[in-house]
């Protein structure tokens, strides 16, 4: 077959939603200069097996998602060895009308571990989840050597995950050492690191934390303080609010997209032997591919980045030029609640106080909640200082961003500027101080990121981006 015979794939699976596999397989094709085309197939369990006939003849080949990874297993000619042992078929490949099934999730999650800078084993690991995807993380750390933990809030599923495995392993790693597999419940954690449990690399394998309910943590937040590395299989939104705990935590952290392109790029190279590598190692057509797909998530998957931070932090001024860098929507909350009052901030300080203006704050809040496109709002100094305001950002689609200003920046931004109901009277600047003291902390503790905000605008923004995983590089540009 020649490059200008267009190929056919395709993905299966029920439902489907918003995939980018089509985006990354078309990138992949252009990369090679092959005509070919990637179409979704949703396909209800009760129908598995008449679009299995009827794309036997129509495609090249084909990925298989939830709920049939296993259920495509009884319809396929041949399945190699390595799909086997995981029970389990995400590709498809037709040749001449024989299926035959294969497994990238495995070496895809590999190939995006080592490309995150973190590693299987030896040392212990934690498996959160007890799915399939729970299942995969379990197999290749356990296959490595790693003593793997596997939890869930059911700890009889958890107990099954890792029998299922042991058995799949033979009993043993790659070495021929004993494998180590233990269940535990999700609210036992806590106690077991309490106890001095460190886990070297924390696997999160659940759809807590997935757009578009994005507030979930899978884990307590003092789980982290027992773990040195984290993956989270979810790639939407980029960066997790587990992801971005355990960043804030100082602990390398990444979420799921470079797993969903390698075990594309794996499925590509099975379906078309003889075609070029579409994404050798170091090719910077990868940078390309991640900015499109992230732009794509960013689009698909609205939510709300919310800028929080002290007076005189740059809220507005950095919020308008991420937007302008998003090619996003803005939204200034002090603007909205001024509009729905009829009056300045200053007038309603003035005529109500500050218990009428939180509350008309929170209202305006709650109106942007669950945002049917993506926007950066700037939030007053102290709109998410209430536990209340932080979880209307959360349950409403959010993620919170503190621009971490220095005392020294605040007091020259904001010196002279009588406009600020909290500015007003004697001594402004010792005033500025003390409640920059007693909210900083506050502030630290609400937010899913924090940046540097002392620098240039474009420096803060693109601190952000890195933050949010919307760009690649180190936030604050390097060490400091």
């Amino acid at each position: 077959m020649s490059a200008s015979d267009p190929r056919r794939f395709g993905l299966l699976g029920h439902p489907l939603g918003h995939s980018l596999s089509p985006e990354i397989h078309a990138f992949l094709l252009d990369q090679v200069g092959q005509e070919g085309s990637y179409a979704l197939y949703d396909t209800p369990p009760d129908r598995l097996g008449e679009t299995v006939g009827r794309l036997r003849g129509d495609l090249s080949g084909w990925n298989c998602t939830i709920p049939h990874k296993q259920a495509i297993l009884p319809y396929l000619d041949a399945v190699e060895p390595a799909a086997a042992r995981y029970g389990a078929v995400n590709t498809v490949r037709c040749r001449a009308g024989r299926l035959e099934g294969f497994n990238s999730d495995g070496p895809g999650f590999r190939a995006a571990l080592a490309a995150a800078g973190m590693h299987l084993g030896p040392g212990r690991a934690l498996v959160v989840g007890a799915g399939g995807v729970a299942r995969m993380l379990a197999f290749e750390a356990a296959r490595e050597g790693a003593e793997t933990w596997v939890a869930a809030r059911d700890p009889a599923k958890a107990e099954a995950l890792c029998a299922d495995t042991a058995r799949a392993l033979g009993g043993r790693t790659d070495a021929g050492a004993p494998v180590l597999l233990r269940a535990a419940a999700l609210s036992d954690l806590p106690v077991a690191i309490a106890s001095g449990v460190r886990f070297d690399l924390l696997l999160q394998a659940t759809p807590v934390g997935m757009w578009p309910e994005t507030s979930g943590l899978p884990v307590p937040l003092e789980v982290l303080g027992g773990v040195r590395a984290v993956y989270d299989t979810i790639y939407n939104p980029l960066a997790t609010r587990l992801v971005l705990a355990a960043r804030r935590l100082g602990i390398p952290a990444a979420g799921g997209l470079g797993m969903l392109v390698e075990q594309a790029a794996i499925s590509f190279r099975l379906w078309n032997p003889d075609l070029p590598d579409p994404l050798p190692p170091g090719d910077p057509a990868r940078h390309a591919l991640y900015a499109e797909l992230r732009r794509a998530i960013l689009h698909r998957s609205p939510v709300n980045l919310v800028l929080a931070g002290f007076m005189g932090a740059g809220k507005t001024t950095v919020g308008l030029a991420l937007a302008r860098r998003l090619d996003v929507s803005f939204s200034d909350l002090d603007g909205l609640v001024e509009a729905a009052a009829g009056r300045t901030v200053p007038e309603i300080f003035r005529d109500s106080g500050e218990v009428e203006f939180r509350r008309l704050e929170r209202a305006a809040l709650v109106s942007l909640a669950r945002p049917d496109r993506t926007r950066v709002v700037s939030a007053g100094g102290g709109a998410l200082l209430s536990d209340e305001a932080a979880a209307i950002v959360h349950e409403g689609r959010g993620l919170s961003v503190l621009l971490d200003a220095s005392i020294g920046a605040i007091l020259e931004r904001v010196a002279g500027d009588g406009s600020r109901p909290l500015l007003a009277g004697p001594d402004p600047e010792s005033r500025v101080r003390a409640l920059w003291a007693e909210r900083r902390p506050r502030y630290l503790a609400a937010a899913d990121a924090s940046v540097p905000a002392d620098g240039p605008v474009e420096r803060v923004v693109d601190d952000i981006l890195m933050a949010l995983g919307l760009e690649e590089g180190p936030v604050g540009g390097g060490p400091r």
